[in-house]
């Protein structure tokens, strides 16, 4: 984790692949089952997608923060995971509600106001940060509970 006065976040990768393990750890017993006739082996892509949004205007707390920052404009990035799938199209794991909150898992806080510049500037980082293993391989072994 990487924190600042007026910020925290959690480096991309690390995001993912925690994400993942969560993920594998538990719907372990229905990839499994789904698993059973690919193979020893498989290959699986984990799609999800990220986000970006601003609140102005929060309740001030008068937190003491750096010279040019105040605690009313919040800035977030957040990761929504959606689905692990072979390339032959099988499904794995899907997000039932990708909609709802509860799978959305926050990458950044910062206090700061949204503008279209920082949009930009953090949209780029973040794609950045994805490109660096995006074709990386991660290995899970999953152990039937039965």
């Amino acid at each position: 984790m990487i924190s600042s006065p007026t910020s925290v976040e959690v480096p991309v990768k690390n995001l993912v692949f925690h994400t993942l393990h969560r993920i594998l750890e538990a719907y372990q017993d229905e990839i499994t089952e789904n698993c059973r006739c690919l193979g020893e082996t498989i290959e699986a892509k984990f799609l999800l997608c990220f986000g970006q949004d601003g609140s102005s205007h929060q309740s001030r707390f008068n937190q003491k923060l750096s010279e040019n920052s105040d605690d009313s404009s919040i800035f977030t990035i957040s990761m929504n995971p959606l689905q692990i799938a072979t390339d032959e199209g099988k499904i794995l794991y899907r997000n039932s509600s990708p909609q709802s909150s509860r799978s959305v898992r926050v990458q950044k806080i910062t206090f700061c106001k949204e503008n279209a510049d920082l949009n930009k500037s953090e949209y780029r980082k973040t794609c950045d940060a994805l490109n660096e293993f995006k074709d990386e391989i991660f290995q899970f072994e999953l152990i039937s509970g039965n």
